[in-house]
C-alpha cells in the first residue's frame, strides 16, 4: 500500500500535466476563407496580373524560332514561356520593348540586331515593320502588352 500511493500521485501528475499542455483538436468542419472582405480596392489594384501574348519576328522570310531554352524565363517581367517558341507572359503594363530588351538580341523601330549580330534595319529597299493585331504599328513597341496580343514583326 505504501508504494501505490506514490504511483497513483505520479500517473495523476503525469495526466494533469498532459491535460493542460495539449492543444485541442481545431474545429472540424471549419474552412478559412480565401477572400477577405476587408479588402481594400487599393489592395486589390496591388496584386500583380500577368497576361499572356503571341509574338513571331520573319527576316527575309525566315521565321525566327525562340523555343530554345536559352531564350525562356529571362525575366521575372516578362518572359517567353517554357516550351513555347511564340507565348510570352508579361506582367500589365510592361511595354514590348522591355520584354524584347530580355532577350539576347536588339530592336528599336528601325533595326533588329540578332544574338549573332547579324543586322536586320531599314533601308532604301527593305523594311522593318510591327504587326500588332494585324494592324500595322510603327508605335508597337512602346504600347503595353494586352492579354490576347500578338505582335508580328518583319524584316523584308
Amino acid at each position: 500500500m505504501k508504494v501505490l500511493l506514490p504511483v497513483a500521485i505520479l500517473i495523476a501528475t503525469i495526466a494533469t500535466f498532459i491535460f493542460l499542455t495539449s492543444k485541442p483538436d481545431p474545429e472540424p468542419n471549419k474552412q478559412t476563407p480565401t477572400t477577405n472582405s476587408n479588402t481594400t480596392s487599393s489592395e486589390v489594384e496591388n496584386k500583380e496580373v500577368f497576361v499572356n501574348a503571341k509574338f513571331s519576328i520573319y527576316t527575309l522570310g525566315t521565321k525566327r524560332d525562340f523555343s530554345n531554352s536559352m531564350y525562356q524565363n529571362l525575366s521575372e517581367k516578362a518572359y517567353i514561356a517554357t516550351g513555347k517558341g511564340d507565348q510570352i507572359i508579361a506582367r500589365s503594363n510592361t511595354t514590348w520593348k522591355e520584354f524584347f530588351d530580355t532577350l539576347p538580341f536588339s530592336i528599336d523601330t528601325q533595326c533588329l540586331v540578332t544574338g549573332t549580330k547579324q543586322r536586320f534595319c531599314t533601308n532604301k529597299t527593305q523594311n522593318l515593320n510591327f504587326y500588332l493585331n494585324g494592324a500595322v504599328d510603327p508605335e508597337a513597341l512602346s504600347r503595353s502588352i494586352n492579354e490576347g496580343d500578338e505582335l508580328e514583326v518583319r524584316f523584308e
